[in-house]
């Protein structure tokens, strides 16, 4: 088959005369009704390229038209990246104010590339050598520095120049990651936070080792090549894991590597260590405590990723016809789950249970200094993870002790405290925290003591399940009792309405001896603070 550009015909629409080489007194022409695309048919048939751009191995007619929007010359320029298919170079000699640019497409099994691959601009990369109409012109199937890449001659009409455009070898870089045991072979699926096996500085962490391997593919390249990784430890949460270079701890950092080509090389794995101290289990949060950043989570996977590219130091400062170019962007991201201890699927359902209580039935004003409160939380499910209590107590009174893993400030006049639970909270556990609240700035006009608390969890599909409960402790007038005399009165208890005996002034004392902590079904305390139970669902 042969074709050749008739861009004179239908008044300088252009067409493009295929002849069979079986029978040269046929021919077919072919055109496009330049009614349908005005635009286009401009002088097509000025440049014609044949090849095989496509899987099928069939030959196609690619035509240029200068006086079109972009293409001027048009040439197939060989498989400049060793794919298997046919390249092509259009030219655009008008373009940039007439000082024209050339643009390169790959072949690819579904056809011609739909967007340039590399852009050659007259104004940019050759700015220096003032060319104009660039790209009216190109030659091309010579290699002229015999490095078996086919090499580019481009026209500059307006100029009297002509550019030689030399290729250089094209390489593509697969990356491919797994985690293992650390010091193994043995393939990980998950994070065990509690196999600490590596110790650094006397301090035990989890750790486990990322294997990563390169493979350098392309042709006529250098037998070894120098490559640098680039490592991103957990981008989001960085203070989960580290890597240890030198004496630094680190969550992103290079690593510089020679590599030989057209083999898949793994390289020396890198260890990441866990300290369990930061990897707790970031939930919905009612109040933020001094503006503290909160703390990471391990529901949500560690990343890892990886990117490679060549260290272009190794290079040399002029042309090196030798040196490969990358033809994508190597990298690649894989993320590694945390033992949770709930199930194949790893989505924790938990079933919080709350209770609140005190050994006061209600408070004497002047009389009782102190108010003791002791919250018991349960778990009836699944490994509850990140377990937060939150206490909103109004009004504002003094914590005169509270737990090491709890944290008060004021705000709105209430006292709001948030403690974080055991990580995690496992079925069946249960988990009690007592607070001695000071109640020596209250005013004598208060009527009573709200305490408002709610326990909060991640759940199946990272939902929140939260149990809550409203609480009023009555305050008493000081002259409602006396030392000797005992008689029954209503006293009101949030919403519910109980018989209560007057008590004597010694009796009505704190005393914490009568709350044990351990027993439930022997020995309840002297009022269960609930009037009010109901789970809330936080999507």
């Amino acid at each position: 088959m042969i074709a050749i550009g008739a861009p004179g015909f239908s008044d300088w629409q252009g067409s493009v005369v295929i002849y069979n080489k079986a029978n040269f007194a046929t021919a077919s022409i072919l055109f496009v009704d330049h009614n349908y695309d005005k635009d286009f048919n401009t002088i097509m048939g000025y440049s014609v390229a044949i090849g095989q751009f496509f899987y099928d191995k069939v030959n196609y007619i690619a035509t240029g038209a200068p006086r079109s929007k972009e293409t001027g010359s048009l040439a197939s320029i060989g498989d400049l990246n060793y794919d298997g298919f046919k390249d092509i170079a259009v030219g655009a000699p008008y373009e940039n104010e007439g000082h024209g640019a050339v643009y390169i497409y790959h072949g690819t099994r579904f056809g011609l590339s739909k967007n340039y691959i590399q852009r050659i601009a007259a104004a940019d990369q050759l700015s220096a050598f003032k060319l104009r109409g660039f790209g009216l012109s190109i030659a091309t199937g010579h290699d002229v520095d015999n490095n078996d890449y086919p090499d580019l001659l481009i026209g500059s009409y307006m100029s009297d120049k002509a550019v030689l455009l030399r290729s250089r070898p094209v390489m593509s870089i697969k990356l491919s990651i797994k985690f293992n045991l650390h010091k193994s072979s043995e393939e990980i699926a998950q994070i065990d936070l509690k196999n600490q096996n590596c110790q650094l500085n006397s301090i035990l962490y989890s750790c486990f080792d990322v294997v990563y391997c390169l493979h350098l593919k392309g042709e006529y390249l250098p037998k070894i090549q120098n490559v640098i990784v680039s490592f991103e430890i957990d981008s989001k949460l960085k203070r989960r894991g580290f890597v240890k270079v030198d004496e630094n701890k680190l969550h992103q950092f290079n690593r510089e590597a020679n590599v030989s080509t057209k083999s898949n090389q793994c390289l020396e794995p890198i260890s990441i260590y866990l300290d369990v101290r930061f990897v707790v289990f970031k939930c919905f949060q009612t109040y933020n405590i001094n503006n503290q950043p909160k703390t990471e989570d391990k529901l949500t996977p560690m990343s890892i990723s990886l990117s490679a590219k060549l260290n272009k130091e190794e290079q040399k400062s002029e042309f090196c016809k030798e040196c490969p170019i990358l033809s994508n962007e190597a990298s690649i991201s894989r993320n590694l789950d945390f033992e949770t201890g709930c199930g194949i699927d790893q989505h924790c359902t938990a079933d919080l249970r709350l209770d609140v209580r005190s050994n006061l039935s209600f408070i004497l004003q002047g009389l009782n200094t102190e108010f003791p409160l002791y919250v018991q939380i349960t778990n009836k499910g699944e490994n509850a993870y990140s377990t937060k209590l939150q206490l909103a107590i109004q009004p504002a009174i003094d914590v005169n002790q509270i737990s090491s893993y709890c944290e008060e400030h004021i705000e709105h006049e209430m006292v709001k405290i948030n403690c974080d639970i055991n990580n995690p909270l496992e079925e069946e556990q249960s988990k009690e925290i007592f607070f001695l609240l000071g109640l020596s700035k209250l005013s004598s006009t208060t009527q009573s003591i709200t305490v408002d608390a709610n326990v909060t969890t991640p759940s199946k599909s990272f939902s929140l399940k939260c149990e809550y409960l409203n609480s009023n402790l009555p305050m008493l007038p000081e002259d409602l009792t006396s030392d000797d005399e005992s008689e029954e009165s209503d006293v009101e208890m949030g919403n519910l309405k109980m018989k209560e005996e007057k008590v004597s002034r010694r009796e009505a004392k704190l005393n914490e001896d009568d709350f044990n902590a351990n027993t439930t079904a022997e020995k309840e305390p002297m009022l269960k603070l609930v009037s009010m139970k109901k789970f809330l669902s936080f999507d």
